[in-house]
């Protein structure tokens, strides 16, 4: 209803999934039951260190989301705030999820960021 993926879309977060050889592949940290977390082979913003939480079922945005992967996304954010809190000292952790051209969403499938 509120999409604004592109006719014929080739979602990149999906092709990731499928292509076992992929160098992005080699970047998972780990998977969580619907979901799976990443860091990206380049930096959002000037933070190092960010990591994508992942669904591994296509949801365009938030309000695609199947609520029953909430926990699955909360979870595996958790597990990743509390490692970067251990690997990299910071003094805090963010998370960001941008839906919709007007949320600065430049990807069609969901994810939250959580970085440092």
């Amino acid at each position: 209803m509120y999409n604004h993926a592109p006719s014929g879309y080739e979602c990149p977060f999906c092709a990731l999934q499928h292509d076992l050889d992929s160098q992005d592949r080699m970047s998972w940290v780990f998977e969580e039951g619907a979901v799976y977390c990443m860091v990206p082979t380049h930096y959002w913003g000037i933070t190092k260190g960010n990591c994508l939480i992942i669904p591994k079922t296509h949801y365009e945005n938030l309000y695609d989301l199947d609520e029953n992967v909430g926990a699955d996304l909360i979870r595996a954010s958790r597990w990743a705030a509390l490692a970067m809190k251990r690997a990299l000292a910071c003094d805090g952790v963010s998370t960001r999820q941008h839906t919709e051209p007007a949320g600065n969403q430049d990807v069609w499938h969901y994810h939250l960021h959580v970085f440092p």
